[in-house]
């Protein structure tokens, strides 16, 4: 079964189409929020290219997981002295670990939304108080077809996702 949601098969395809600046503001600004130094998680890290790089350059102790062997292979290779480690979200122990921040840049919404709610109640125990969790989504509630795997992603929308994190404790 591949629980990388179709992206270890166009892992290729993805890293040379993903946007090397989209995001990165917002990265940056949310980590320095986090104060000097924080532990942050990546889940669906990808090759870490840029959410990790400017979590590293930042200043910042990052664990990263991805689901793609070839991305987390890309990822070993571009940060050999960051924890990486291929593993669903699903089904990973996030180092056993506790995180000021954790970020999930374009995975939550390819998850259905059983799954994105565990997650989000997940991430909310991984998070020591005060941490933060930035995630990409739409704020529509919707489903589409991603466009590089064919597979099905949706969005809980805004008030669902309110409710889930709340729930969680953030």
């Amino acid at each position: 079964m591949d629980f990388s949601n179709g992206y270890d098969d166009i892992a290729s395809e993805f890293m040379a189409v993903r946007s090397k600046t989209i995001g990165v503001s917002v990265v940056r600004a949310w980590s320095e929020s986090l104060g000097v130094h924080s532990k942050i998680l990546d889940i669906g890290c990808g090759d870490g290219i840029p959410v990790t790089q400017v979590l590293i350059e930042s200043g910042h102790s990052v664990f990263a997981i991805d689901a793609s062997p070839s991305l987390i292979e890309a990822f070993k290779q571009r940060f050999p002295d960051t924890p990486a480690r291929c593993q669903a979200v699903e089904d990973s122990d996030f180092f056993n670990e506790k995180f000021d921040g954790v970020v999930a840049s374009g995975l939550i919404f390819l998850l259905n939304e059983s799954k994105q709610r565990d997650l989000i109640w997940r991430v909310g125990e991984i998070l020591r108080p005060g941490g933060q969790f930035l995630f990409s989504a739409p704020i529509q509630l919707d489903t589409w077809i991603d466009k590089l795997t064919g597979k099905e992603s949706c969005s809980l929308g805004k008030a669902e996702y309110i409710d889930s994190l709340e729930a969680s404790g953030m």
